[in-house]
């Protein structure tokens, strides 16, 4: 397997387009079935902050999240393609994330998972998100930035 580097906000709308269409069919419920990925992955590259694993030229790995003035930081995209799943790459991009919400004094990370998604969610735990709010369609998870995480 090649090196994987780690980097912030270098790709380019073809590139998060590419990888989330690679991704679509391990997201659950699929990704095409809620999004627009084209029109997704041009929000993405155009209001996010970005959060890149890359495998020399592709995007294998992807944090997306706004970042907003009330403090609080929104995750909108976490996606790791297949032949890189299981070896901590979404960890990593995560913790990334919450370094850089702690450098903008942010109080809280947010993000939403299908309740289905029992692997996403067990993964979300473990890292300090908690359960805010639940329907049938999705859970609301949140990680308080300003409580000291393991």
């Amino acid at each position: 397997m090649s090196k994987v580097t780690n980097h912030q906000q270098t790709a380019q709308h073809s590139d998060i387009e590419a990888h989330l269409l690679s991704c679509d069919a391990l997201f659950t419920p699929k990704l095409s079935s809620y999004v627009n990925i084209h029109a997704y992955s041009g929000k993405i590259a155009s209001n996010a902050v970005t959060f890149e694993a890359w495998s020399q030229k592709n995007l294998i790995g992807l944090v997306a999240a706004y970042y907003n003035t009330s403090g609080e930081v929104f995750i909108t995209n976490v996606s790791i393609t297949k032949p890189f799943t299981g070896q901590g790459i979404a960890r990593t991009l995560i913790m990334q994330c919450i370094k850089k919400a702690k450098e903008h004094s942010a109080t809280s990370i947010c993000l939403e998972v299908h309740p289905s998604n029992t692997s996403a969610l067990l993964f979300y735990k473990k890292l300090g998100f908690t359960i805010k709010e639940q329907n049938s369609m999705t859970v609301n998870m949140s990680y308080n930035l300003e409580i000291a995480h393991g």
